[in-house]
């Protein structure tokens, strides 16, 4: 997990680069460009396929992150809602919620720019179809710095190694939630909220000295007077960094005030199943870019890409710990894989049977 890449020096300070975000970028330009020099090849303008590409690009994104505040919704009010609508550098987006807005941003496309210069609509498809897999690629390694779209737990006596993702990171508040670990090596009471009422055993807050009774007043610089003010700043606090405790300890009816600090735990080993989904990407990019030469009817391509790629994302579902089920005891995206499976089929069987009737036509 690194969600900062990098930082760029400015006069007015410094630009984070996200890790997700920069692989977002990538996605979209590497895809594109394999497009545009896939289009050339067929006598399509690449010019085309950038302005395409650029409009269902921003769909996809709109589409993806909307999906994803729905299936995962965060509380605050509307503006709340929006500012983290736009914090798409951050992670949280759906492919399948990508996928929609991309064909809806694909209509105005349509009329912008296909029916003008008399391009076939399946013929693109199956253009882009290769790079839809490649930014599946690259979307899932950004995925895998950001520390979202995390598996369930990993038995280490069955998978080795699972990962572990630093303190404080979505996949540990998850353990920690779920009450498969302690979110920094300690329990509070349950009655004044700031007093220490267990520590965990061969954790770095007991190596610390941090004993049960303890009452924490300050965390970092910050001072805390209630246990709202102390859940608010351990939530905040940096992931994977130290955090430095200020605590009252009464002794021998001795006040004394003490400074420690250690590092919070990590989370339990988890199944990596961003780089299970970003292998299949890759493996699913060289199938089709090795079947497209072969293909007989334009939609072809896109067809195979429908049908292959529910299957991977169904069985990953199965495995992963942050999608809620729904109704029908399966996650949204195992919900949509069925239905994009059953249209993939549909659709290679429909062009089988056009191939059969018109074999000559391409």
């Amino acid at each position: 997990m690194h969600q900062v890449l990098f930082e760029i020096p400015t006069p007015w300070g410094t630009v984070p680069i996200f890790g997700y975000g920069f692989m977002l970028f990538l996605s979209f330009a590497a895809g594109t460009w394999l497009a545009a020099r896939r289009a050339r090849a067929v006598g399509v303008n690449p010019e085309h396929m950038w302005d395409i590409a650029t409009y269902c690009f921003v769909g996809g994104v709109v589409g993806a992150r909307l999906l994803s505040m729905i299936i995962d919704p965060v509380p605050g009010d509307l503006w709340q809602q929006l500012y983290h609508f736009i914090e798409i550098w951050k992670g949280g987006m759906v492919f399948y919620g990508g996928l929609l807005g991309g064909l809806i941003a694909y209509a105005l496309a349509w009329i912008r720019i296909v029916r003008p210069n008399r391009l076939n609509t399946l013929k693109i498809a199956d253009i882009v179809a290769p790079s839809l897999a490649l930014g599946v690629f690259f979307g899932r390694l950004g995925c895998l710095l950001n520390g979202c779209c995390y598996g369930g737990y990993a038995d280490p006596q069955q998978l080795r190694p699972g990962l572990e993702f630093p303190s404080n990171s979505p996949p540990q508040r998850e353990m920690v939630a779920r009450g498969y670990q302690t979110g920094f090596g300690f329990l509070l009471s349950d009655d004044e909220g700031r007093t220490v009422a267990q520590i965990e055993h061969g954790s770095a807050a007991e190596a610390a000295g941090l004993q049960v009774g303890d009452k924490i007043v300050r965390v970092g610089e910050d001072p805390c007077s209630s246990a709202g003010e102390l859940y608010r700043l351990l939530a905040n606090w940096p992931q994977g960094k130290a955090l430095t405790l200020e605590i009252e300890r009464n002794e021998n009816l001795d006040l004394r005030t003490l400074k420690l600090t250690f590092q919070p735990p990590s989370s339990l080993p988890v199944h990596p199943t961003q780089l299970y989904n970003a292998i299949d990407g890759l493996l699913l990019f060289l199938l089709l870019s090795a079947y497209y030469p072969f293909h007989k009817v334009d939609g072809q391509v896109l067809a195979l890409f429908l049908i292959c790629y529910p299957i991977n994302r169904f069985l990953m579902e199965s495995l992963r710990m942050d999608n809620p089920l729904t109704w029908s005891g399966l996650t949204m995206s195992q919900n949509i894989s069925i239905i994009t499976f059953v249209a993939g089929v549909a659709l290679m069987f429909w062009l089988g049977m056009k191939s059969l009737k018109a074999p000559s036509a391409k």
